[in-house]
């Protein structure tokens, strides 16, 4: 009985088994048949088939119209460029960012290491005490804020967002759900860990935000690169092609740049040209058509070249011409695959002015050297000169002080030269003359905001002008908050206008009153008293 159920059992199993490795060896055949259809006999279609294709218009840009003198004389033409561009093809999700801004920190080390500069239009810097600070301000500035904000007009701006500082703007910028320029502490909990700014420098991060903002820019815009470096070298070019598998996004453009011959006679009547700004983009592709214009222009983008003054503004849409497009199919790394349905750009109109160019150099030398020896004949070695009251102002005098100051102000003397290697012994001479005179004002200073109370109106001209100046500085920086201030204080009063208490009581005297925002002081501890505060 045993014996025979055992042989049941034994041929059960077996018959299963059978089965089963028949039923796998058909799967098997019909998968090598597949395999073998997909490979070999359709390989081709199968491999063109599996290349990922992305439909794309381009845009093909224009070549701006020639500027030319009566005679014929070229003044103004364009010159082959090669610009990096930049656009988005990473795919969203938590690691978008961090694979974004690390591309983008690699393009930047390829471009600085030969010489080049990416393109730094954004509206903070980082300035001489390594802190963030905007370089515009008044309507600029909250025009500027409500782009950052993504506010449709200035009103609509929340009083932390009109009241931000550059640095609140850096930190919203870099935060998780903006750049994600950071790192997050919990792999887990990405965002709530997120900590803005770890691993990068400030320089790092301003870099990075100059290229993601002009990206957002063009956001709305589909298929629209983003120039991160115009009119780079040869050799980034090459250096960035050779990398293009680990650069994701990125490509090289030719363009066109701005040439102008003879310059320094002719600047003020050509003019320049520059980024368009948003105002001039609305106003552009919203202008009427008419014989200059020809049709109605809609083809201006942010990253376009416009005319800022003089002919190359006042004949923008002239010299302009008209973008051309291209349907092009381009695979997961951004390479062309194929091109189709073309349109040729139509070249901007040349200009021919009435000026006769000979005629323009002749006059400006000839004024320019009339000038010169006006001033030369008026340049006295004195230090200063008030001229008697009624005295004409072609017999006024120029001190030399005050030459020596133009010069310096325009940049013509190299002031950075003075304590160089190879400075001459005049210029070691005024530098060392300078360092003693900067060690005295401080020292002076010094004591002035720690042991005498010299009232502001007894003090010199010269030392007057110093703690204006550091009073100024305090109110750009916030540390005095200017809102606060009660104006008809009595104290205020005898600062601001009466000029009979010293720099040190008001300060002290704003501690008081809390008119400091003591979150802009490096504080030893958390909370401080009025002396360590002043201190």
């Amino acid at each position: 009985m045993f014996r025979k159920n055992n042989e049941n059992f034994i041929n059960s199993i077996f018959g299963r088994t059978l089965f089963l490795s028949i039923v796998i060896a058909v799967f098997a055949a019909v998968l090598l048949v597949r395999i073998f259809t997909l490979q070999i006999v359709n390989g081709e279609e199968t491999l063109s088939e599996f290349t990922l294709k992305i439909q794309k218009e381009r845009t093909i840009p224009s070549t701006r119209g020639k500027i030319y003198d009566r005679n014929g004389k070229l003044l103004a033409y364009n010159e082959l460029a090669y610009n990096v561009m930049i656009e988005d093809v990473y795919e969203s999700g938590r690691k978008r960012n961090s694979e974004l801004n690390s591309t983008i920190l690699k393009l930047i080390k390829i471009i600085e290491n030969n010489g080049d500069k990416i393109i730094g239009d954004f509206n903070i810097i980082i300035n001489e005490n390594n802190e963030y600070e905007f370089t515009i301000s008044d309507s600029k500035l909250k025009r500027f804020l409500a782009d950052v904000y993504g506010r449709k007009s200035v009103g609509e701006l929340k009083y932390e967002e009109e009241t931000a500082t550059a640095d609140d703007v850096i930190n919203y910028l870099c935060g998780y759900s903006k750049f994600g320029i950071g790192e997050s502490l919990d792999p887990e909990n990405p965002k709530d860990s997120f900590v803005v700014g770890k691993g990068y420098s400030k320089s790092q991060i301003l870099k990075l935000i100059n290229v993601r903002y002009a990206m957002s820019l063009n956001s709305y815009q589909k298929y629209i690169p983003t120039i991160v470096a115009a009119d780079v070298k040869e050799e980034t070019v090459a250096i960035i092609m050779e990398n293009r598998e680990n650069l994701l996004g990125i490509s090289i453009e030719e363009d066109n740049i701005r040439k102008y011959n003879n310059s320094v006679y002719f600047s003020g009547i050509l003019g320049y040209t520059g980024k368009i700004s948003e105002e001039e983009l609305n106003t552009y592709n919203n202008m009427p058509p008419n014989l200059e214009t020809v049709k109605q222009r809609s083809d201006y983008y942010m990253n376009d070249m416009v005319g800022k003054a003089g002919i190359e503004q006042t004949l923008e849409t002239y010299l302009q011409g008209i973008k051309g497009n291209e349907t092009v199919y381009v695979n997961n790394l951004g390479k062309v695959i194929e091109s189709t349905k073309t349109v040729d750009p139509i070249a901007g109109n040349d200009v021919y002015l009435t000026i006769d160019s000979d005629l323009q150099i002749a006059a400006y030398n000839i004024l320019e050297q009339k000038l010169a020896g006006i001033l030369v004949s008026k340049i006295q070695n004195i230090r200063e000169y008030n001229p008697p009251e009624g005295t004409p102002a072609s017999k006024y005098l120029i001190p030399i002080t005050d030459v020596y100051f133009a010069l310096i102000n325009n940049s013509v003397i190299d002031i950075n030269h003075f304590y160089s290697n190879d400075a001459n012994e005049n210029e070691k001479a005024v530098y060392s003359t300078f360092c003693n005179k900067k060690t005295n004002v401080f020292e002076y200073l010094k004591t002035q905001l720690t042991s005498v109370n010299t009232p502001y109106k007894d003090l010199s001209t010269e030392y007057q002008v110093y703690e204006s100046y550091i009073v100024t500085m305090l109110n750009e920086k916030g540390v005095i908050l200017d809102s606060e201030i009660n104006k008809n204080d009595e104290t205020y009063i005898a600062w601001k206008t009466d000029e009979t208490i010293s720099l040190g009581e008001f300060l002290k005297y704003c501690i008081s009153q809390n008119w400091i925002d003591v979150s802009k002081i490096e504080l030893n501890t958390k909370y401080s008293d009025s002396d360590e505060i002043y201190n």
